[in-house]
């Protein structure tokens, strides 16, 4: 892929052949290591350290709801009120 694009793998979306920014020392960039993402244009903008801090390890999504605002409800007071002009 040269020296301008890598392949990552991006949970739970897949891999992506994404640009590297200008500013990365592409010897940092080995099989396995972490890196950052722009949201917007999907460009490796940033070497992460190998290490996981256990604090951040620690706030991982364990389980997304299966119920809406619909069944909680509860709520129909203040969205009528958002709705009328």
């Amino acid at each position: 892929m040269g020296k301008t694009k890598v392949l990552v793998k991006v949970h739970p979306e897949g891999k992506y052949v994404v640009d590297i920014d200008k500013n990365i020392d592409i010897t940092k960039l080995t099989p396995g290591a972490r890196v950052a993402l722009k949201n917007d244009s999907y460009t490796l903008h940033l070497c992460l350290p190998t290490k996981v801090d256990p604090l951040v390890s620690l706030m991982k999504v364990e389980k997304v709801p299966d119920s809406t605002y619909d069944m909680i409800g509860g709520a129909d007071q203040q969205i009528k009120e958002i709705k009328e002009p």
